[in-house]
């Protein structure tokens, strides 16, 4: 009654697996030519933003050419499906608004997805400062008890000691 997955019921037939054959199981890599992986991929970037390393990655994970990857990336890109622009501005002001990153972490992680360093930084330069001191304002009172009073955004922060 109380398992895991909640939507399987205890009578459903399982799918058999080759262990259950008897035959060793071997992961099989997915294919996909590129014209599937150009396919699946603007229904993905239709319902998420999606950067062009994103992309890549998930194509070669699928066993496309890196000559087609290319060609189904540019094809991305021209029909607006790929913004790395608009993936970085999307991606900082989430990271930073709802899940409390700074500028540093957001810059490495954008990087490791093979964003453009120019891209990363317009997309950071429109963190509002206030935003991110308001953030530690915060995280230095629940963690120290510091109680930190914000002054003009221009002249950043003055603490306050309990």
């Amino acid at each position: 009654c109380c398992g895991r997955y909640k939507f399987q019921t205890p009578n459903a037939p399982m799918r058999k697996t080759l262990t259950d054959i008897g035959g060793e199981r071997t992961p099989q890599p997915r294919t996909k030519t590129p014209e599937q992986a150009l396919s699946s991929l603007m229904r993905q970037c239709a319902r998420a933003e999606r950067c062009s390393g994103d992309a890549l990655r998930l194509m070669k994970r699928w066993g496309v050419a890196d000559d087609d990857a290319r060609e189904v990336v540019e094809r991305l890109v021209r029909e607006r499906f790929i913004d790395d622009q608009r993936y970085a501005d999307a991606y900082v002001r989430e990271k930073s608004r709802f899940g409390g990153w700074g500028a540093h972490k957001i810059r490495l992680s954008l990087r490791a997805k093979r964003v453009a360093p120019e891209v990363v930084e317009r997309a950071l330069s429109k963190i509002e400062r206030g935003d991110s001191a308001e953030h530690l304002a915060h995280h230095l009172h629940e963690k120290y008890g510091v109680k930190v009073e914000l002054t003009h955004r221009e002249q950043g922060i003055s603490t306050i000691l309990n």
